[in-house]
C-alpha cells in the first residue's frame, strides 16, 4: 500500500502525492546497472529496493520482497 509523501513548506506541510519503492529485479550481470539506477531513483526522492543491499543472509526472500 502506497503511503502519502509530506512536504514541508514555510507554510506547513502539505501532500505532495504518494510514496512508493521501486523492486529493482536485474541479472547478476547487471548488477551495475542496478545501482546507478536505484541512484538515480532515489535522487528523485523515491525509494528503492534491491537484492544485494535489502536482503541480508539469512532473512525470508520472499518475506523480505
Amino acid at each position: 500500500m502506497a503511503k502519502r509523501k509530506k512536504k514541508r513548506t514555510q507554510a506547513g506541510t502539505i501532500t505532495v502525492g504518494r510514496e512508493y519503492t521501486v523492486f529493482v529485479s536485474h541479472a547478476t550481470a547487471d548488477k551495475w546497472i542496478a545501482r546507478v539506477l536505484c541512484e538515480k531513483i532515489e535522487g528523485t526522492g523515491a525509494s528503492t529496493f534491491r537484492d544485494e543491499r535489502d536482503i541480508k543472509t539469512g532473512d525470508d526472500i520472499p518475506e523480505e520482497i
